[in-house]
């Protein structure tokens, strides 16, 4: 079954509100009905109860007008007051129908037949009896009986009012308790739909930021993926383009460093052989100008091959998988080889070396991580100020091994301390000597820092620039 994606994220987000909003409207709805039930109800048993109490007032009152035309005919004998007596005893049948038509309880159904009984028998003797008649008298007495019943069927009316409002009352109440069981049910269910909704919004916006994070730093081997509407899915593919074409432009200035620091070191060599040839006296005697000359000439090739040897490293460095071939590495001993291989440079500063180094190993590659401190070395030697100080430190902290190096130079601002580790970013402070670099170095050392599983940055100081170097320590690593 094809899974349901929406064209856009507005329309998501119009699904959300409506699905969101619907046990609220769900809850709407029923709290309408229950209450307009309970209003009818209401209205009805108000009804019932007022009409059954105005039949029973009035059936009292016309028994009342009744037997008194009764007795006034049956001690009078007068033909007019018997026609009395039978129009309201029409009003009072029309009465008593009026009331067995209502919802009664079975004791004033009871007791109404009794009296709708009882007022035959009467009005039987008064129609064949003549006035005065004994038989007369004695149905005239049993008009008692009929009001003592007729008050019972007012009484139980009252009370039925009284039932009616109770019932009415625990309809409000099981209506209140519905919809407050409603409510507690369905505010979680509309509380769980936004959160649903929320998140299928903001995840495939998440997956952008990443995506977006993820190119930023120059991580373009891994594929962008997002999961979401249409628009959005098809603003990720976009962004999977961006990245191919990234990813491409990378291995093609990749490729054309490797080819172009390739191409330079065969004349290079050429002239650096020249060179050693006329500086070694092997071609004839040269004058002081020519002496001049050819070191000049040496002293620039060497420079010339210490950029295209950088240019070489880089790329390899660029490489998505460079190769770490995992040996003990004394980096106590490593660092003091490449302090000494920089006396000269430092002694033409008149730089005083200070090294603070604990005997640590790691294992890692021998060369990557000498390139490293050479490379930092060497950025410390050529900002540093004539008969200046450069500080090494080798340090075990935990499982890691930690190297410093710290210069009296100029420092680093700190505008440029995110941007330092950038390829061919060179910063504001300008070297102290005649040779400029060409940015690669502090690039090529964090990329084989990183490779290693390490971290370089710059460290805080109080004067000069401190790069620090986290290298973890590990299996087969030993600090001595």
């Amino acid at each position: 079954m094809k899974r349901y994606r929406p064209r856009s994220i507005v329309r998501l987000i119009m699904l959300g509100f409506g699905l969101a909003t619907l046990p609220l409207i769900a809850a709407l709805i029923t709290a309408a009905f229950y209450v307009d039930r309970v209003t009818v109800q209401g209205q009805h048993a108000v009804y019932d109860a007022a009409h059954n109490v105005r039949a029973s007032q009035m059936l009292g009152e016309e028994l009342t007008a009744m037997e008194r035309n009764a007795r006034q005919y049956h001690v009078l004998g007068d033909p007019s007051l018997y026609k009395v007596y039978l129009s309201r005893r029409k009003d009072f049948l029309a009465t008593v129908n009026e009331l067995r038509a209502l919802q009664l309880s079975a004791d004033q159904r009871a007791r109404l037949n009794r009296v709708a009984a009882t007022e035959e028998k009467i009005y039987d003797q008064v129609q064949t009896a003549k006035p005065g008649a004994p038989a007369v008298g004695a149905a005239m007495k049993q008009f008692g009986a009929l009001a003592e019943d007729t008050r019972m069927i007012q009484r139980e009316s009252s009370e039925l009012v009284a039932k009616g409002v109770e019932t009415l009352q625990q309809a409000a109440a099981r209506a209140q308790r519905l919809m407050a069981w409603q409510t507690l049910a369905l505010i979680p269910a509309a509380i769980g739909l936004s959160a649903l909704f929320v998140y299928l919004i903001a995840r495939p916006v998440r997956q952008i930021d990443q995506a977006i994070r993820q190119l930023g730093s120059g991580e373009f081997t891994t594929p962008v993926a997002v999961e979401g509407p249409r628009d959005l899915e098809e603003l990720g593919r976009r962004l999977d383009w961006m990245r191919e074409r990234l990813l491409e432009l990378e291995n093609q200035k990749v490729m054309f460093l490797r080819h172009m620091s390739h191409e330079l070191k065969t004349p290079l060599a050429t002239i650096r052989e020249g060179a050693e040839l006329l500086n070694e006296r092997l071609v004839g005697s040269l004058n002081p100008e020519q002496a001049e000359v050819v070191d000049l000439l040496r002293s620039n090739s060497l420079q010339l091959q210490s950029l295209i040897e950088n240019l070489l490293n880089f790329s390899i460095a660029q490489s998505t998988s460079p190769s770490i071939s995992g040996s003990a590495v004394h980096l106590d001993e490593m660092i003091r080889s490449v302090m000494g291989e920089h006396r000269l440079s430092m002694r033409s500063k008149q730089l005083q070396p200070i090294e603070e180094l604990d005997a640590v190993s790691v294992i890692g590659d021998r060369e990557k991580l000498r390139t490293v401190v050479d490379n930092l070395v060497s950025n410390a030697v050529k900002f540093s100020p004539t008969r200046g100080k450069l500080r090494v430190r080798l340090q075990r902290d935990a499982d890691h091994a930690i190297i410093e190096i710290q210069d009296e130079g100029p420092g680093i601002a700190r505008e440029d301390r995110d941007r330092v580790f950038e390829a061919f970013f060179q910063g504001r402070a300008k070297p102290q000597g005649h040779v400029k670099g060409t940015g690669l170095g502090l690039s090529i050392a964090r990329e084989y820092v990183k490779s290693h599983g390490g971290e370089i940055r710059v460290a805080p100081t109080h004067a000069g620039a401190m790069l620090r170097v986290s290298l973890p320590i590990r299996s087969g690593g030993a600090a001595t």
